[in-house]
């Protein structure tokens, strides 16, 4: 596959249950998917072609000790979507360029991870330049499938150790340390309509100030209104805390008789 420069370098095969992954080989029979930004060219010879694309990854690989890259999974059900990259390079840039790649579109019964970026939508794969002290991605989770969905950094310990590694639900106000506990689970209705988060990479100090702006630090107890509702079949109950404390949490049907509770 040779491919011309408004073509981004990176080809996606739909694999059904995971969606859609990196691959840099076309067999008969599968589905592919790229993206050109403009009146690109896409060359295949079947019998003695030339793997543009091939090369290309390999020469990722040699280049891996130049900033860091990791994968960022998430899942509903019998859903995946294992091929969200995100990280920080010598020579990438704020804006969109070419360490950067679009989201596929979904297909059918679906789970999607992708990154928000301000000039170019929907990112698969988002590449910041390296030698800040604070990084955030707005990463989004869309699906039409009813139930819990996961986040998940299987590879976070190439994130440099010295970087703390936390993810923001603005929903129910929950900040995750994600190298404590690297997945965070979360209700999804279905509904197509994306959950955002914040995903922040850093010294504690810069990530610390980013909660602040944005209000995260409680300074009053709280029981906020269960987020959706009404809802079919999970809900996010928010209990916000000024201080630590031991609590528990009781759940009552109509006829004041208790369902459910959590110490």
């Amino acid at each position: 596959v040779i491919v011309s420069s408004e073509v981004e370098q990176e080809l996606y095969q739909y694999t059904g249950n995971e969606n859609y992954t990196q691959t840099s080989v076309m067999n008969p029979g599968n589905g592919y998917w790229i993206y050109s930004n403009g009146n690109g060219q896409i060359k295949i010879n079947p019998i003695f072609g030339y793997n543009s694309l091939t090369e290309k990854a390999e020469n990722r690989l040699v280049k891996q000790n130049l900033g860091w890259k990791v994968n960022l999974e998430v899942s509903n059900g019998d859903q995946r979507d294992r091929s969200t990259y995100f990280g920080v390079h010598p020579n990438a840039k704020a804006t969109y360029d070419k360490f950067d790649f679009h989201e596929p579109p979904v297909i059918g019964k679906y789970v999607s991870a992708y990154f928000n970026h301000s000039e170019a939508g929907n990112l698969n794969q988002d590449i910041q330049n390296e030698g800040e002290t604070f990084y955030s991605w707005s990463l989004a989770i869309q699906t039409n499938q009813a139930g819990i969905s996961e986040v998940l950094i299987p590879d976070i310990n190439e994130i440099p150790y010295e970087h703390s590694v936390k993810l923001f639900d603005p929903v129910t106000q929950v900040v995750q340390d994600m190298r404590q506990k690297t997945s965070f689970k979360f209700a999804s209705q279905g509904s197509e309509n994306p959950h955002y988060f914040e995903l922040m990479v850093g010294k504690d100090e810069f990530i610390d100030d980013k909660l602040e702006k944005i209000g995260f630090v409680p300074n009053k107890f709280e029981l906020a209104q269960n987020i959706p509702n009404p809802f079919n079949p999970v809900t996010n109950i928010l209990v916000s805390l000024k201080e630590d404390a031991t609590i528990s949490l009781k759940v009552f049907n109509l006829l004041g008789e208790e369902i459910n509770s959590i110490a």
